[in-house]
């Protein structure tokens, strides 16, 4: 007697799966890719604005993370100018350098040098924690350690970031010096041996800063942050730990700025508002501005106010000089 052929239930449900999770992540990268849109401006590149486009500032198993690096016009003799390391958002799954290239000529038509950064993004079976953030450390470290080539003061580095690019650049005020497996990576050739990756102020715009929600009122949509971490919090929770600013912040933080928007649906304001909580708790320099009926994903123009004067005030202050 022939039997009729059964296919292996168990490999058409891997393959379903694996296929549900592909869909679901072209589905948030197309959200994300309408977000990023609305985080940015584009503007034509002013006279004046010197660029160096596609630097490699690091080289990690075969990966070349880049970036663009916007400078002012600055004549001989006043000295070098503070520098931006500008993050885009996208969850941690989408967007790119050119997202913020408007911000990034705006922030440098305000006097400052500004390097805006790619960075490892996340995909179905690849988990981007903790090679994102180490990709930002990199960043702070290149931009020190190239300071006299292009007259950046390496004493004032800021980190902005917008969205995800927020998350990141808090981390950056709260555990620059995390070290990871680039800090012992002999393959990555581009390492800035002997240079801090801390920075000595942080903008975030609308930054997620509590991954697991232990400590905020509205918990942030799950499928970024699990694609980003590589997992629930019940099979990743040293992850969650890890990736969260709120488990970081000490009394030698940097001062940090803090923007979002009342209404925003998908990053809830109770997150910023619990870091500017912690910050207050450790005596962190640190300012909340929040917007009236603003939603996710604006820039430095958003409901008739204009945010990035009051972004330069607040470095100024942390400067105690202008540019």
């Amino acid at each position: 007697m022939i039997k009729a052929f059964a296919p292996p239930t168990r490999f058409f449900n891997v393959v379903s799966t694996q296929r549900i999770r592909v869909l679901i992540w072209f589905v948030l990268l197309g959200a994300t890719a309408f977000l990023v849109q609305a985080e940015v401006k584009q503007e034509p590149m002013p006279a004046g604005i010197q660029t160096h486009r596609d630097l490699v500032y690091r080289t990690d198993q075969r990966r070349e993370v880049r970036l663009d690096l916007y400078l002012p016009h600055r004549p001989p003799g006043l000295g070098r100018v503070p520098v931006v390391i500008l993050i885009h958002g996208g969850g941690w799954r989408g967007g790119s350098k050119e997202s913020v290239k408007g911000m990034a000529i705006q922030l440098t038509k305000g006097g400052y040098a500004v390097a805006a950064i790619d960075y490892l993004l996340s995909r179905p079976t690849r988990a981007s924690w903790p090679t994102n953030f180490e990709d930002c450390q990199e960043a702070v470290r290149w931009v020190r350690s190239h300071a006299t080539d292009y007259r950046i003061d390496p004493a004032r580095i800021a980190a902005v970031g917008v969205s995800a690019g927020g998350h990141l650049a808090s981390l950056l005020g709260t555990w620059a010096d995390r070290p990871g497996r680039a800090a012992h990576n002999e393959t990555d050739s581009s390492l800035s041996q002997g240079s801090s990756a801390r920075v000595q102020a942080v903008v975030s715009m609308y930054g997620p800063t509590d991954l697991a929600g232990d400590r905020t009122v509205a918990p942030l949509p799950t499928s970024p942050v699990q694609l980003m971490l590589g997992g629930e919090k019940k099979e990743r929770e040293h992850a969650y730990r890890e990736a969260t600013p709120l488990n970081h912040v000490t009394s030698d933080d940097p001062p940090v700025l803090l923007i979002h928007g009342s209404d925003d649906q998908l990053v809830p304001p109770e997150q910023s508002e619990a870091l500017a909580l912690a910050l207050e708790s450790a005596g962190v320099k640190n300012r909340l501005i929040l917007i009236d009926h603003a939603a996710h994903g604006f820039g430095f123009h958003v409901r008739n106010r204009q945010i990035l004067p009051e972004i330069l005030a607040f470095l100024d202050s942390v400067w105690n000089v202008k540019g």
